[in-house]
Formats: structure tokens, C-alpha cells, sequence
């Protein structure tokens, strides 16, 4: 019968087989998909929050023949986020996300005045 050999590895004066290991990032990985599915679910409601919003100002622009891309508007808005979010880290990722969101949002007023 051939000897198998675990690695052991060192944790809080502990070691661990790769096994125990292999279970602890799994478990770990679980945790940070049960927050992130929790994450999401509070984005959806928030979404629809913004884009009944964005509706309201399909509306408005509509009613007073305003054009749906205020440049203005998205530049203020950007900034004003980025003071809030204040990690360097992050705001190439945030400025792509509010990107997305401000697309979506004009691209759903557009098809509303039509």
C-alpha cells in the first residue's frame, strides 16, 4: 500500500491537513457568495428605484423639450460619487458600474419618449 502525504500548513498555531484547508476556502468562498447574492438582491430593489426615477425624467425632459443627455448633470454626479467612494482602489471599477447604470438609464428614457 503506497504512503499518501497531506501538506500541512500552519494556521492561528494550528496545522491543518490541505484537506481541512480546501474546506475552510470553500466555506469561505460560500460566505462570500451568500454576501454577494445578499448584495445583489439589494441592487435589484435599488435599480428599480433609480430607473422609476429615471422615468420621472423622461417625463420632465419630455414635457419641456429637453434633450435626455445633460453632460453636466453625469460629470456632477461622477465627481460627487467618487468623494463618496473614496478608495483610489476602486474607481476605475465604480466609474465603469456608474457607466453602465447611466447608459441604461438614458438608453430606457429614450424609449419611453418615443
Amino acid at each position: 500500500m503506497q504512503n499518501v502525504y497531506l501538506s500541512l500548513i500552519l494556521i492561528s498555531g494550528k496545522y491543518l491537513s490541505l484537506l481541512e484547508v480546501m474546506l475552510l476556502m470553500k466555506t469561505k468562498l460560500e460566505l462570500a457568495r451568500e454576501i454577494i447574492n445578499d448584495v445583489d438582491a439589494k441592487m435589484i430593489e435599488l435599480f428599480i428605484k433609480r430607473m422609476e426615477a429615471a422615468k420621472m425624467v423622461a417625463e420632465y425632459k419630455s414635457d419641456n423639450n429637453l434633450p435626455i443627455l445633460d453632460q453636466k448633470r453625469e460629470n456632477l454626479l461622477k465627481e460627487k460619487n467618487l468623494k463618496i467612494l473614496n478608495n483610489k482602489e476602486l474607481e476605475e471599477y465604480y466609474l465603469t458600474f456608474i457607466e453602465g447604470m447611466l447608459t441604461a438609464s438614458k438608453d430606457y428614457q429614450k424609449d419611453l419618449i418615443k
